[in-house]
């Protein structure tokens, strides 16, 4: 779960100090929140919160080179980044260089508080249609396909695996957020859950194989796709399937640039680089399909819905008596 620091100081001054702080920022009155800040530095000059807080009030108000000693500040005083200091310098300095990821500990906390609202918001507020579409997909092209080995990448609470958990005799979950697969263990539809980092995910795990590996909404958090995509390949068993979903870059954006963040803390990739790393790894695109992912602000976001093929072999594995010997145990997860 998100780090003690997060929630308190330790010292009960600071902290009224910084919810009066508070108040002020939700009617609008930065100044006034910025005096209040700086004064609650002064009693906790070891609180991260704070920096990171008056950098975002320098931010709105265009003052970006004394935001960015700010953020600095932050970041030192909290290495893992579990605020997205790092991010917000490089909103600061105008993305420049744009990240191939976003920080571990910030995406954890992020889906950490997220969790126990995140089914009803998706769905509700910002009409999440991308397991849906992913499904049909499927259906549509490879309805006579057998997916009983799934592995659900950046599982979440489960929205995608419910299409596909009556179709599959062993499914595995894995995500960064121990409060998502809270979440996800209540519907008992995974055989198994994982809390881990997807890469190093992949990277241990290359002895077991999938007739099926979703990725619904994942890779907006991610930049760099390449090792990402030859591990997923690894995964498959020939003909085995690959679904996902990337936002687009608008065609102003895409000249010789295959992924950038957006303010918005999300990535959106390039179809031609997309499409050229699936080339690489043996994965045939069987359908690709644009829509509308979600809403933003009131706004659809654009993506791309791909299914995928594998086309090459892969060495089988033990884990393939999965389909006939093994029976669903309790759902846990570590």
């Amino acid at each position: 779960m998100a780090p003690r620091f997060l929630v308190t100081s330790g010292n009960l001054l600071a902290d009224r100090r910084f919810e009066y702080a508070q108040s002020y920022l939700n009617k609008n009155e930065l100044d006034a929140a910025l005096d209040i800040l700086k004064q609650t530095s002064e009693i906790v000059p070891y609180w991260p919160v704070i920096p990171f807080q008056i950098g975002c009030i320098f931010m709105n108000i265009g003052k970006y080179s004394d935001a960015v000693g700010e953020f600095k500040k932050a970041l030192i005083l909290d290495p893992e980044d579990y605020q997205g200091c790092s991010l917000k310098l490089q909103q600061c300095q105008g993305f420049k260089i744009s990240p191939t990821s976003l920080p571990e500990a910030f995406v954890k906390t992020l889906f950490d508080q997220y969790a126990p609202r995140f089914d009803e918001h998706l769905l509700q507020t910002l009409e999440y249609k991308i397991p849906q579409v992913i499904f049909n997909l499927k259906q549509l092209h490879r309805c006579d396909y057998e997916t009983s080995l799934i592995l659900d990448l950046g599982c979440g609470t489960g929205l995608a695996a419910e299409f596909f958990a009556p179709y599959s005799s062993w499914m595995v979950g894995v995500d960064i957020s121990a409060g998502m697969l809270s979440q996800a263990s209540q519907k008992q539809i995974y055989n198994e859950l994982i809390e881990k980092d997807l890469l190093h995910f992949l990277k241990e795990n290359h002895n077991k194989h999938y007739d099926l590996v979703l990725a619904a909404d994942v890779f907006t958090y991610f930049g760099d796709l390449q090792d990402l995509f030859t591990h997923i390949s690894h995964f498959l068993l020939k003909g085995g399937l690959f679904a996902f979903s990337v936002q687009s870059m608008k065609k102003i954006d895409q000249e010789n640039i295959p992924y950038f963040l957006e303010k918005t803390n999300r990535f959106n990739h390039n179809d031609l680089y997309i499409d050229g790393l699936l080339a690489k790894n043996g994965l045939k695109i069987i359908a690709k399909q644009q829509d509308v992912l979600r809403l933003d602000r009131g706004k659809g976001v654009n993506g791309l819905i791909y299914l995928c093929e594998k086309e090459n072999e892969t060495l089988t594995s033990p884990t393939l008596n999965l389909k006939s010997t093994r029976k669903k145990p309790n759902k846990s997860f570590n």
